[in-house]
């Protein structure tokens, strides 16, 4: 995997939840790379445990299942990301370290100075995964005109004209 060569980073790898739920306990673990199938298991009901627990880990979802269903469950588990198998390793890598980044304690103030409501920075979180807006909408429980309302609001605010330029400049922006 394209994360081992990594340097400053330790990499447990578990063969079924309660070993992956027993090294979460043990460690200090910073980011949760998961399939979504994990043998006979389910990888939503590993991070549902610990979210249960209040566990807030930034987890990255990889799926061979490209289920919009199954994205959105992800992403209602606070998931930072979704990513169909097969990825490019490059792609993988720059996710790793915007969710790492998404954690660190220099990144949340970086949002709080970009001066947007709750609503507005939950559909731009969804936004930067890539959702559509019928899946920000069904995320946010908002209508889907009211996700285009504030998608076209973002886009006059960061002058941008579409998706991709606007997640750049919030990257750009939050030093990622």
């Amino acid at each position: 995997m394209a994360l081992k060569g990594l340097k400053d980073i330790e990499i447990i790898e578990s063969d079924s939840i309660s070993n992956a739920l027993e090294a979460v306990d043990k460690h200090n673990i910073k980011l949760i790379l998961t399939d979504t199938v994990l043998g006979d298991k389910d990888g939503m009901d590993f991070i549902s445990t610990l979210r249960s627990k209040g566990l807030e880990t930034p987890v990255i979802f990889l799926s061979s299942q490209a289920d919009k269903n199954l994205a959105i469950k992800a992403l209602r588990l606070k998931a930072f990301d979704f990513i169909e198998k097969p990825f490019q390793d490059e792609f993988l890598l720059k996710t790793v370290g915007q969710a790492l980044a998404s954690k660190d304690s220099k990144f949340l103030p970086k949002l709080e100075n970009l001066n947007l409501n709750l609503t507005q920075i939950r559909v731009l979180e969804m936004l930067m995964k890539g959702l559509s807006n019928k899946e920000i909408a069904d995320v946010v429980n908002l209508s889907e005109q009211g996700v285009k309302y504030h998608v076209g609001n973002l886009f006059k605010r960061f002058e941008s004209s579409n998706r991709s330029t606007l997640r750049s400049k919030i990257w750009e922006l939050i030093g990622v």
